[in-house]
């Protein structure tokens, strides 16, 4: 049914066959006519071997349910806060996200901030956090401008938060003007211009 890994399928029978063979080997080929994941309810084909070898079938319909271990938030976090692992546990939830979601692990969150609110006992995504900005918009650094035979380091401005290996617009203040420059951040007080 194309589970996920630690993933948890759990089949309630629905309806029963109207006629249940008295002996079924333990040779059964179970199909359904769903593709991809199998969720909700769901008509199944059971193919058993009978009495003289015989293949036979009978239908049942299952009522097909997912579970996951997530990682659920223990206390609420307002935008921009980050998130503690402390504050995290791993619970077996049914899965009744939207298959774009994508469960959040503990690697994933470690060291970020939420995008959003996000309430207690919520399963954590990973639309739900991003990476903590290393320069902020206003904050002024070192630019490195890097060419074939030198390198130049003079203060800027930075235009917007960003992260490591990140593009920034600079601001370089000239005497009358002020000039702007796309830039990658190397730390929190550098960012380089390669020419």
């Amino acid at each position: 049914s194309g589970t996920s890994a630690g993933e948890v399928v759990r089949a309630k029978l629905v309806s029963n066959p109207n006629v249940f063979p008295q002996q079924i080997s333990t040779s059964l080929n179970i199909t359904s006519h769903k593709r991809g994941f199998i969720e909700g309810k769901t008509i199944f084909t059971v193919k058993y071997k009978a009495a003289k070898q015989q293949w036979k079938s009978f239908k049942v319909v299952a009522d097909i349910e997912r579970f996951a271990n997530v990682l659920v938030l223990q206390q609420n976090l307002v935008k921009g806060q980050e998130i503690s692992l402390e504050n995290v546990t791993t619970e077996l939830r049914q899965v009744n996200w939207g298959k774009r979601e994508k469960p959040a692990n503990l690697i994933y969150v470690d060291g970020k901030q939420a995008t959003r609110m996000v309430q207690k006992g919520r399963v954590l995504f990973e639309s739900m956090f991003e990476t903590i900005p290393v320069v902020t918009r206003g904050q002024n650094v070192t630019m490195i401008v890097l060419s074939k035979n030198m390198s130049i380091s003079m203060p800027v401005t930075i235009c917007q938060d960003a992260c490591i290996g990140e593009e920034v617009k600079v601001k370089v203040k000239y005497k009358t003007t002020d000039k702007y420059y796309t830039a990658q951040v190397k730390n929190a007080g550098t960012v380089v211009k390669r020419l």
